[in-house]
């Protein structure tokens, strides 16, 4: 009579583990944000934002005991393999996406000392409009690329850039104040998606390696 052996399972989380429900329900609530209609700044740092969560839930999956033993006992090399060479590409895209703000930042910044100085009789502003506007159209090419939130925020914001009275400059500088923070609310978000990408890729990298 064949012996009978009892086989201990190592499996990963099930589904309904309170850490993987939480990664699905944040997950479910990115796929429903649509890139196409967030053209306000705020849309798009709430998606970054879930994005934050959904590798903070993951890296909190990677630090549990059940995790970390039933990844180093079932290994799937195509697997491994799509998830660094993919958080390596995202890695590279955020890279890129917080190039693509600083230079926009910058940008913003010279039309705000451009309105200041001609306050104080320069004439430069024009030039600084120009120059903003052709930014701006190359900046846009570079985020079609990598992110259809941020293409989508700057095809639909078309400001309308003039010099006119005073008037208009104080206005256009209160609009540039505002354009600045949705940069900065984006940037942020941008870079807390990275470091949280590092994190997860480095737990992964762990518990590979031993």
């Amino acid at each position: 009579m064949a012996a009978k052996f009892q086989t201990r399972s190592v499996s990963l989380p099930t589904r309904s583990h309170p850490t993987t429900i939480k990664i699905h329900e944040e997950l479910t609530r990115l796929r429903a944000s649509d890139p196409s209609s967030a053209s306000s700044s705020s849309a798009i740092c709430n998606s970054l934002s879930t994005l934050r969560d959904v590798y903070d839930s993951l890296d909190e999956l990677l630090a549990m005991a059940s995790t970390r033993e039933a990844l180093s006992r079932r290994r799937c090399v195509a697997e491994e393999e799509l998830f660094l060479n993919g958080s390596v590409k995202l890695m590279d895209t955020c890279e890129i996406a917080k190039d693509v703000i600083a230079r926009l930042r910058e940008s913003v910044a010279a039309l705000q000392s451009a309105i200041r100085r001609r306050r104080k009789g320069d004439s430069s502003l024009e030039s600084s409009v120009s120059d903003y506007i052709r930014l701006r159209g190359k900046t846009r090419k570079d985020a079609r690329k990598l992110i259809a939130q941020l293409k989508q925020q700057m095809g639909n914001h078309n400001l309308k850039l003039r010099a006119a009275d005073h008037d208009d400059d104080e206005l256009f500088g209160e609009v540039l104040e505002s354009v600045e923070c949705c940069f900065k609310e984006i940037e942020g978000g941008v870079e807390g998606v990275f470091r949280r990408l590092i994190k997860s890729r480095a737990s992964l990298l762990n518990i590979l390696s031993q």
